[in-house]
């Protein structure tokens, strides 16, 4: 049976993305943002990068109405983090699977 690596394509444009993405870490930690002045909410529920801007974040989870309650706005930035944190390393995993698959 013939392996079909038309996955190939979409990993490379995850990887374009990943690569002009703001670089990571990215975190939830807003633990050290402590500056009132900052116009942004600080927590779980928003995604900064700690090597960029500490001021404005990547993303903002955060909800100032009644359809999201804190829990999920937190658990929706840290999954967001997560995955761009794992994803370059899960690309290079399937890479070399695929490389050790070849005939």
């Amino acid at each position: 049976m013939m392996t079909d690596y038309s996955a190939k394509a979409p990993r490379e444009v995850l990887r374009r993305l990943l690569a002009m993405a703001t670089p990571g870490p990215w975190t939830t930690d807003g633990e050290n943002r402590d500056d009132l002045q900052k116009p942004y909410r600080f927590g779980p529920q928003v995604v900064y990068a700690d090597t960029d801007c500490d001021v404005h974040p990547i993303a903002d989870c955060s909800c100032n109405h009644t359809c999201r309650d804190e829990d999920e706005a937190a658990n929706n930035g840290k999954l967001i983090a997560a995955a761009v944190n794992a994803l370059g390393p899960l690309l290079d995993y399937i890479d070399e699977l695929e490389a050790k698959a070849r005939p």
